[in-house]
């Protein structure tokens, strides 16, 4: 009797622990229509050219679940906005507008409701967090803030009092505010991808940042350390993007590459992992094209759509792995260091950097060979102090 009931038992905990795991891989990955997913897998497009980004959602449709217009043509054209987001949206995907400031939209400052529907960028979307539903994440605006003031030219070979960096944390996030603070008017979400102060760009309203991978910043880590510890402190979702890289003469990582930066941010608990993508000229940016040729599809080779392949069976095949990565030891630098975290020498606030910012650097990457993946780095904010005690074990405090 007792040997029954025991195996009864086993039989029971089995069946809960599979239903378990067929609940958890379906939340993460299947039905594209009826829930949304806790994770998005895509490519952002640069194509100017409607025909060319159909393709590539024809593509792509079966093994990711997001695309971003990444076109400034495109997202100024009404129809031909309305024609590729129909497209994507008609293939089940998931669907994100990249809107740049210098565009010079005359309805960006006009909140009235009774903006013309064609009217870009408000006034369309409006229109589209209805007519997308959940299926519009949200509108991608501006691109890398945090990276254009580090490498921006106005503070360039400057030495930088500290007592200046609490004004230029302050100027920072007020002028990024300002630029997306018409889309949040609306009730829209916005989001952008960066190289650096990710700290700063939550700050400033962004629901989500996509750390930078794979681009002249060699590290992984690093960002994915900044970016999550941002993220996480402050409320907000992350992800990352592979972006493009010229140090040894390619244009994109190789495939095996972007496999492994792929599942890096899912087993990290990215919540976006976008390629990003545009249309390969014959000459791209002066640079040796090793082994690209101009396609249909820009710089995604056959290499990096099979890596996407894969990626996409690894998170079916996986779900126990998504965010498996846990962060439990937070790296508390100084509150408004500007640092880009890519060197020793790497500029503060677009400045030189100085004694502290080289010691923040050793620090870093002392903590990360030391602790791995599972050290986030964040800032010694008081607004976000009690939330950086709460979500880490180990709370290490630079002075």
């Amino acid at each position: 009797m007792r040997r029954r009931n025991a195996a009864l038992a086993i039989v029971i905990i089995l069946l809960l622990t599979f239903s378990f795991f067929f609940a958890v891989q379906n939340f993460l990955v299947s039905n594209k229509i009826s829930g949304k997913p806790a994770f998005y897998v895509g490519v952002e497009c640069g194509y100017d050219n409607v025909t060319l980004c159909k393709a590539l959602i024809d593509k792509v449709k079966d093994y990711t679940n997001m695309f971003i217009v990444g076109s400034t043509d495109i997202a100024k054209n009404v129809s031909q906005l309305n024609e590729v987001c129909d497209y994507a949206y008609q293939a089940e995907m998931y669907i994100s507008i990249y809107f740049s400031s210098t565009q010079n939209y005359s309805a960006l400052a006009d909140h009235n409701t009774t903006i013309a529907q064609s009217t870009l960028p408000l006034g369309w979307l409006r229109i589209a967090t209805s007519k997308y539903g959940d299926r519009f994440l949200g509108a991608y605006v501006n691109d890398e803030p945090g990276g254009n003031q580090l490498d921006g030219t106005a503070l360039k070979n400057t030495t930088i009092p500290q007592t200046a960096y609490e004004d230029l944390a302050d100027i920072y996030i007020a002028n990024v505010s300002n630029r997306i603070q018409p889309y949040q008017n609306i009730g829209v979400t916005t989001l952008t991808s960066d190289y650096g102060l990710y700290w700063f760009d939550y700050k400033s309203g962004y629901s989500a940042v996509l750390a930078e991978l794979g681009g002249n910043n060699g590290s992984r880590q690093l960002p994915i350390s900044l970016c999550r510890g941002a993220a996480t402190s402050q409320g907000k979702d992350w992800g990352v993007m592979v972006t493009t890289r010229f140090y040894d003469g390619r244009i994109l990582e190789s495939g095996s590459e972007l496999y492994s930066d792929l599942v890096l941010g899912y087993n990290s608990g990215a919540k976006y992992a976008v390629v990003f993508d545009y249309a390969l000229t014959v000459s791209d940016s002066g640079q040796e094209m090793v082994g690209y040729q101009p396609t249909e599809y820009g710089i995604l080779q056959d290499e990096h759509f099979e890596a996407l392949k894969n990626f996409w069976a690894y998170t079916q095949q996986n779900p126990e792995k998504y965010g498996d990565v846990l962060a439990d030891v937070a790296l508390v630098v100084p509150q408004n260091i500007g640092f880009g975290f890519r060197s020793a020498s790497d500029t503060v606030w677009g400045g030189n950097g100085d004694a502290t910012s080289q010691a923040v650097w050793v620090n870093a990457n002392q903590y990360i060979n030391q602790h791995g993946d599972r050290v986030d780095i964040v800032y010694g904010d008081p607004e976000f102090i009690g939330s950086i005690r709460t979500h880490y074990v180990t709370v290490i405090e630079l002075a």
